[in-house]
């Protein structure tokens, strides 16, 4: 399996002294489904495995074996060995064939040769032979067996079917129930296939379960005491391994990694971090309270200053903030560069990012939409702290930790999470009672210049004072993914890899944006995959 390159995709998460490898691996006879296999290593030594095969609760399925034998490769040569796509298998339109065992040549002939030829069911020059009829005898029930028109050998034609049957070996009860399953014919027969069929998918799941038991499902629920997450990080090599038989890994997470201890963002400071770690549990302890409105008391923390090695003390709209923001990704512009806004507004952006060039210098934001909210974006922090009894402060310029092409300025920084507001246009009637796309996309990628895991979406409106509040958490996935889009669309290059399956409509947006440079209508599946991931967000009450 391994020599034949049926692992598709192979990820890392690394958790102090555990390390979980992920692949996803072709079926032995299928080239279109893929089987998830789990090792958790611990100090470097393998300990457990699973797998969703029949035999995989074990452990010691060939999906497993499979990995070892990836990680050993990797480990010795540093190379990747992969599944081909498509483009990167040779062309065989040219090479011969066999149909039933009938040597077929390839075909060089023109096309429009074929056009206007007779069928190929049709013999040359001859006609239909006609059944014999006799019109003067009248068809009914003595007369229909003799009739030469009526009758049918019936007992012969049944033989046939079951000598052919049995030949051609083929489970004819699975091919009705197939068929009309998918030209959606519902009969009594169709039912009681669609019985049958998951009666015997029952026992036959039952039957397989060969460890009951035996299985801890610890590689399947990992539960993570640090805030970094490298789960949906290709796997690297490790230069300080040695040559023992251990097999030693390591992921990082970004384009680079630091040795300096205190270069880390705000919120993974070590005060900060625990009061982070409080939020996390209040959330959590809340969530398992079944209502559509989530009841969230904040405790009564001072308040914070933004700080730290990736932050500029700059004023927000001042003209030296606005040279920061020149040439880079922003947060505000992430969900213009995946097509959101439409193919034309994509183009604008990278076109500026690529030639440094400030898109308000080129198109200005002059509608009332975008003043109104920076007339009430005081109030609206200011009735945000009344609410929660916090103080939030304003902020300037927070660059990526791990690459300074990406920088943004969240609405508020508060003791152990971020603000974002968003006002209301004028003549609505109420505040927003659901985020978008772009809201999900642009708070996410200010969790990762800060380092925070939660973010408090504010929707505002002036008018009656009013304020619906989403608690937003850190979707490590969607960064990753998109952050890695981005690069190749701003350096105009290939994606060569797309380790991402979780789910189908990323798998289609792998399909569709590997070995090319993403573009607009690639990146459709990646756009109702993030609108889907926008509306499992939920509205809190803050008290």
């Amino acid at each position: 399996m391994f020599n034949s390159r049926r692992v598709k995709t192979v990820k890392v998460l690394k958790d102090e002294s555990k390390v979980f490898v992920k692949a996803n691996i072709y079926k032995s006879f299928s080239n279109g489904k893929t089987r998830t296999a789990v090792i958790l290593f611990r100090n470097g030594k393998r300990s457990q495995g699973h797998c969703e095969c029949a035999i995989g609760v074990s452990g010691i399925c060939c999906h497993v074996i499979c990995i070892l034998l990836y990680l050993e490769h990797f480990s010795t040569t540093g190379t990747k060995f992969l599944s081909l796509t498509c483009t990167q298998k040779l062309q065989k339109w040219h090479r011969k064939g066999t149909v039933k065992s009938i040597q077929t040549r390839p075909c060089h002939t023109p096309l429009h040769h074929f056009r206007n030829l007779r069928s190929s069911r049709k013999k040359p020059g001859g006609t239909r032979t006609k059944k014999k009829i006799n019109k003067h005898q009248v068809i009914n029930e003595s007369t229909m067996e003799v009739s030469d028109w009526m009758k049918r050998d019936i007992s012969g034609i049944v033989s046939k079917i079951e000598t052919g049957i049995k030949k051609s070996q083929i489970n004819v009860e699975n091919h009705v129930y197939t068929t009309l399953k998918k030209y959606g014919l519902q009969s009594g027969l169709f039912g009681q296939h669609n019985y049958n069929y998951h009666y015997r998918v029952k026992q036959a799941l039952q039957d397989h379960d060969y460890t009951a038991g035996l299985f801890d499902p610890i590689p399947l629920k990992p539960k993570f005491t640090s805030h970094q997450d490298t789960w949906h990080v290709p796997l690297q090599t490790d230069t300080t391994a040695n040559n023992s038989g251990t097999i030693n890994l390591t992921a990082t997470q970004g384009t680079a990694t630091t040795e300096n201890t205190q270069q880390i963002p705000m919120y993974e400071e070590t005060e900060i971090k625990q009061k982070v770690d409080a939020l996390q549990e209040i959330i959590a302890s809340g969530k398992l309270e079944l209502k559509n409105k989530l009841d969230l008391a904040i405790p009564k923390w001072p308040g914070i200053k933004p700080f730290g090695f990736n932050y500029h003390a700059v004023e927000q709209n001042s003209e030296d903030w606005l040279k920061l923001r020149i040439g880079k990704v922003t947060c505000s512009s992430i969900g213009n560069l995946i097509g959101l806004s439409g193919n034309k507004e994509q183009l604008h952006i990278l076109t500026c990012i690529a030639n440094n060039i400030d898109p308000s210098k080129v198109k200005p934001k002059k509608f009332h939409s975008f003043a109104r909210g920076h007339e009430y974006e005081n109030e609206a922090r200011e009735a945000f702290e009344l609410c929660t009894g916090v103080p939030v402060s304003t902020c300037g310029y927070f660059t990526h930790p791990d690459d300074n092409k990406y920088g943004g300025s969240p609405d508020g920084i508060g003791p152990a999470y971020l603000l974002e507001i968003k006002t209301r246009i004028a003549g609505s009637k109420e505040p927003l009672t659901s985020i978008t796309a772009d809201h999900l996309l642009q708070t996410n990628f200010q969790m990762a210049l800060t380092g925070a895991i939660i973010t408090f979406l504010q929707s505002y409106l002036p008018e009656t004072k009013s304020s619906n509040v989403f608690l937003i958490e850190r979707n490590n996935l969607l960064l990753d993914v998109v952050k890695m889009v981005i690069d190749y669309m701003v350096t105009n290059t290939t994606i060569t890899s797309w380790a991402h399956e979780e789910g189908n409509l990323l798998k289609k947006a792998g399909e569709q944006n590997l070995n090319k440079v993403p573009t607009f209508a690639s990146l459709k599946p990646l756009r109702a995959w993030i609108k889907k991931e926008a509306t499992k967000v939920r509205r809190v009450h803050v008290v």
